[in-house]
């Protein structure tokens, strides 16, 4: 069993490829998980611009059967300038205090087109990142966020992205997620659950994962579904620790000790006048490959 001391998460020191605009360079930077980036982030005021889900189709990744194959996405960047985007405010206009999100939309959308062969999801984003940082042109960023989310790429949930932060060029943080994943299992104490199946929905995250990984999320879908599926435990407690364990054995290696977990595991039909119950885990995975370090 793993030593789960109570720690506060650390960040680490992590080569990252960084692209100034037009001149790709390797920086060494702090990589850091999600909770943290966002704290140091909300130091004094913040101002962003952000475009959603904007809808492509692009040549990366995996699909949801683990194929090199053009499949939809929908990409969200955000950015934050330095200094605030008062003075386009007080002009009603544009100017370089902030950033044109007609126009930083439509260079994404430009880039995906002008995409030659099939990218790795972390090449992918590598790309998107150069383009925005192309577009923001003379507005110094403080931070830029990029999403790309692949909503069929699953068999059984609702999608995978992946999330990527970058603040003041010192700091990252990346997160590659798994969303709402629907797997039948018995599960349950009382006598009538442990008559027939329910579907359990699984939320998994799993943040400063080496980006080389990122499109190895089919393994993880089907260890999920392997180690739930065959369920027969009582608890979602007790579910939900067997899975982080079962990852650990059987997707991560002592190389990602400073990767934190994040296992939502919901009963939508556990509680009749809620939507559902769960139970969530965190666990930093130092504390599972403790003795190797």
């Amino acid at each position: 069993m793993p030593k789960l001391a109570l720690r506060q998460p650390t960040s680490i020191a992590e080569t990252q490829e960084f692209f100034e605009p037009g001149v790709p360079c390797i920086i060494k930077m702090t990589k850091c998980p999600r909770a943290v980036w966002f704290r140091d982030c909300a130091l004094g005021n913040i101002d962003t611009v952000q475009v959603r889900d904007i809808q492509v189709v692009a040549d990366t990744g995996k699909d949801a059967w683990g194929r090199d194959v053009k499949q939809p996405a929908l990409i969200s960047v955000a950015i934050v300038p330095k200094t605030s985007f008062r003075s386009a405010a007080e002009m009603d206009g544009l100017d370089d205090s902030t950033v044109h999100y007609g126009m930083l939309s439509k260079s994404i959308m430009a880039a995906v087109r002008e995409t030659e062969g099939h990218l790795h999801t972390a090449h992918f984003v590598s790309m998107l990142e150069r383009r925005l940082l192309e577009t923001a042109g003379a507005t110094t960023l403080a931070s830029h966020q990029i999403t790309v989310f692949y909503p069929k790429a699953t068999l059984h949930g609702e999608g995978v992205g992946i999330w990527e932060a970058n603040y003041l060029n010192s700091v990252y943080s990346s997160e590659l997620f798994l969303r709402n994943v629907r797997i039948p299992c018995i599960i349950g104490l009382n006598p009538h659950e442990r008559l027939h199946k329910q579907t359990v929905v699984v939320n998994l995250s799993i943040e400063c994962l080496h980006s080389g990984r990122w499109d190895e999320h089919n393994r993880l879908e089907e260890l999920l579904v392997e180690t739930i599926s065959k369920s027969s435990f009582g608890t979602l407690e007790t579910m939900a620790t067997k899975v982080v364990q079962e990852l650990v054995d059987k997707f991560f290696t002592k190389d990602d000790r400073e990767v934190l977990v994040r296992l939502r595991i919901e009963k939508p039909i556990a509680v009749t006048m809620a939507a559902a119950a769960s139970v969530e885990v965190v666990r930093l995975l130092r504390d599972y490959f403790y003795d190797d370090m």
